[in-house]
């Protein structure tokens, strides 16, 4: 065989390894573990170039792919089946994850930059962010659609940047609750404790739903206990 064929062919190689271990990376750099919800912001373009933002939860199976669940009555899902892309933004601002589900035309096109791989904008906000393509489209139900999606593209601007995830501060406030709750069965007033109870029984159930199988579902399970043992 011809050496330059071989070489190549072996640099081919090594350029395909790298596109499969970009998403690892980027996730773990990101401080994303597998099969917990995190919060982020879609940012999209319609098929006349006008942008769009929208809240939307992930969650990484095997820190490869990303998945999210969309409703196919969103413009999200609308300019995904299209464009057959979207950039990931990780925020932590609160007021624009408001401004981006409840409050669309405070949204100047100022707070949007053009991406570098797919035809989607970024948030020039963003602490970090992902450009992604669509691997598969999957309907769920009647509302929703699931899609996955392949990174292309991610850049991290601020080296302390992670989405959002409320599985921790359901864990805190489990964890302040459940001191409250023994107190107040050691001061012999139960009723005191039951809608603090019933508080965290909610949290778990949530619990269950974003973070199934990872530390967050184990530290409530483990907090759970305590609190039915009190």
């Amino acid at each position: 065989m011809d050496l330059n064929l071989i070489d190549l062919l072996t640099f081919l190689k090594h350029i395909n390894v790298v596109e499969n271990n970009m998403g690892s990376e980027i996730l773990q750099k990101l401080k994303i573990i597998p099969n917990c919800v995190y919060e982020t912001i879609f940012t999209t373009y319609d098929r006349s170039s006008k942008p769009n933002a929208a809240p939307m939860g992930i969650i990484t199976p095997d820190m490869e792919k990303i998945v999210a669940k969309i409703f196919t009555s969103s413009q999200t899902y609308r300019n995904i089946k299209e464009q057959r892309c979207a950039v990931i933004n990780i925020i932590n601002d609160m007021a624009l994850f408001y401004r981006t589900s409840l409050d669309k035309k405070s949204l100047e096109k100022e707070i949007f930059k053009y991406s570098k791989t797919v035809n989607a904008p970024i948030l020039a906000s963003a602490l970090a962010y992902m450009e992604v393509t669509v691997d598969d489209m999957r309907k769920i139900d009647e509302d929703r659609c699931e899609v996955i999606f392949s990174i292309q593209n991610a850049e991290i601007i601020d080296s302390c940047a992670t989405p959002v995830c409320r599985a921790p501060s359901l864990i805190l406030e489990s964890l302040i609750h459940a001191t409250r709750i023994e107190l107040y069965y050691l001061n012999g007033t139960p009723e005191e404790a039951e809608p603090l109870v019933n508080q965290v029984k909610s949290f778990r159930e949530i619990i269950t739903r974003i973070a199934k199988g990872t530390i967050y579902d184990e530290l409530m399970e483990k907090i759970w206990r305590k609190i039915q043992n009190a």
